[in-house]
């Protein structure tokens, strides 16, 4: 059974409750199974393990129809202005199903609402300006075009409205360059690594929201 996310007693069999679905959150877990702490580290051990013995894995899931599924890590974790916690993982995962996007990082800490630092499928994009007509000489002067960037809030606004009014991605930049592994955004297993996005583009992220804090 669930208790506050947690698992309080043991299911199998006929009994197992295969439709069970639940909102997301961080996974937890408590057994014979779990480690009993950190050898002579007391402090990363109540870090890691809370005081009714329930270990924190950083892994954010939920049950869905009996299945547990990982959906994202709990450091990425995006609390907005009204304290509402937003997982961007699933998010991202969801926008990247478009043939316009490549790479997306959802972004809005502290913020009314989200927004996202978008690298464009530029195959894609090219393909469509040149058929349309339209001048420009590389990446740089693709994102600036008006018609393109009428393609991504369209696509923003169709793929928002699967997601909770909290979710929605409500604005946007149009990045010329890849996350690569090279250049410091991503790592080796190909995830993104979200501090060293919003340091770099964190002159673009504090445009998006410069009208709403002001």
């Amino acid at each position: 059974g669930l208790e506050n996310g947690k698992i309080i007693e043991q299911i199998s069999g006929e009994d197992y409750p295969t439709n069970k679905s639940s909102e997301a959150g961080e996974i937890l877990c408590k057994g014979p199974n779990v480690m009993k702490g950190y050898w002579n580290n007391e402090d990363a051990t109540k870090e890691m393990i809370d005081e009714d013995g329930w270990l924190h894995t950083g892994d954010v899931g939920k049950f869905d129809e009996g299945f547990l599924k990982i959906t994202d890590r709990i450091k990425h974790m995006i609390v907005n202005a009204g304290g509402k916690n937003i997982y961007p993982g699933p998010i991202e995962d969801l926008f990247k199903t478009s043939k316009w996007i490549d790479q997306i990082v959802v972004v809005g800490e502290a913020q009314n609402y989200m927004a996202a630092i978008i690298v464009p499928d530029f195959e894609a994009v090219e393909k469509f300006a040149k058929q349309e007509g339209l001048k420009f000489n590389g990446n740089e002067d693709l994102i600036e075009l008006d018609e393109v960037k009428k393609i991504y809030k369209k696509e923003l606004r169709s793929f928002s409205k699967e997601l909770a009014s909290h979710e929605k991605i409500r604005d946007f930049r149009l990045v010329a360059n890849e996350f690569t592994v090279d250049t410091g955004e991503i790592t080796p297993t190909l995830k993104v690594k979200r501090r060293v996005i919003s340091d770099k583009y964190g002159h673009l992220i504090e445009d998006i929201f410069r009208d709403d804090n002001d």
